[in-house]
């Protein structure tokens, strides 16, 4: 619950939130620009999704996996 007071606050936050997702986002936009143009496939959607899963099922290698781990870790 934000109350009046709190208003300022609770704005700042959401200001810094969303510049801190920006900067996230452009600096990533490499990667996702490069799975783009590979094309998209359900393998690759599922490893940015699930990457842990998709390491523990043997579908990726462990260098595959550090990429999608780094790329949604940062995201």
């Amino acid at each position: 619950c934000v109350g009046f007071h709190n208003y300022r606050y609770f704005l700042s936050c959401l200001l810094f939130m969303w510049s801190g997702l920006l900067y996230a986002v452009v600096m990533n936009a490499e990667v996702f620009i490069i799975i783009l143009k590979e094309g998209v496939t359900l393998h690759s959607v599922l490893l940015l999704l699930i990457p842990w899963i998709m390491l523990v099922s043997g579908k990726v290698s462990a260098r595959a996996f550090a990429f999608a781990f780094i790329a949604d870790t940062c995201v």
